[in-house]
């Protein structure tokens, strides 16, 4: 019975954390060029801090607007950046953990172009991953598992390269306080159990 509580009690500290997953099919895709709104997500805990024309797109199958020449991979729609840096920041009200997102290269871009996503926390960056960008719509994760609080995404390459990113998804690390109380209250079942 022992044993029995302990799952219980380990089964709710992992229920507690949950995936949040943006698939950009929220809302209705911009397709036009600018800054992605730094509160559109802001109800899940994040804030996007666009560097250059990083917005929403229609894919192929919405006649694919803007010539991008992929499709999202959950759903149509996807980000698409082009403009002068090729980056995005992501701040989070909380610490998250396992972060990742799904990242292609697009048209007009060129078969050397890279995509580089960084994790951050308190200041530091704790992990990057740098990837290459392969055929146009072969999309492809990159993952982060520290736990950050700030992330940073940019494409590179010679002149154009642009790329669309999909599917991004992260769990909030629970606040310290809240395990406390978990182990709390298996500490008071057991002991109740054993009297």
């Amino acid at each position: 019975m022992r044993y029995k509580l302990i799952a219980l009690v380990l089964g709710l500290s992992v229920s507690s954390a949950y995936a949040t997953v943006i698939n950009f099919e929220e809302f209705a895709a911009d397709n036009d060029n600018g800054g992605m709104p730094a509160a559109r997500y802001s109800s899940l805990g994040i804030t996007f801090v666009a560097t250059d024309n990083g917005k929403t797109w229609g894919g192929l199958g919405a006649g694919d607007p803007g010539s991008w020449s992929i499709a999202g991979t959950n759903g149509d729609t996807f980000a698409g950046f082009n403009g002068n840096s090729y980056g995005l920041t992501t701040l989070f009200s909380t610490s998250v953990s396992g972060f990742n997102l799904d990242v292609s290269r697009s048209n007009g871009s060129s078969d050397s172009d890279t995509f580089t996503l960084e994790g951050w926390l308190g200041g530091v960056m704790v992990e990057t991953h740098t990837v290459n960008l392969n055929s146009i719509n072969q999309w492809q994760t990159v993952s982060l598992s520290s736990a950050v609080d700030k992330t940073v995404w940019s494409g590179a390459g010679n002149n154009f390269h642009p790329y669309g990113i999909d599917n991004v998804v992260w769990t909030a690390v629970p606040e310290p306080g809240s395990l406390l109380a978990l182990g709390f209250g298996a500490t008071y079942l057991l002991r109740r159990r054993k009297g």
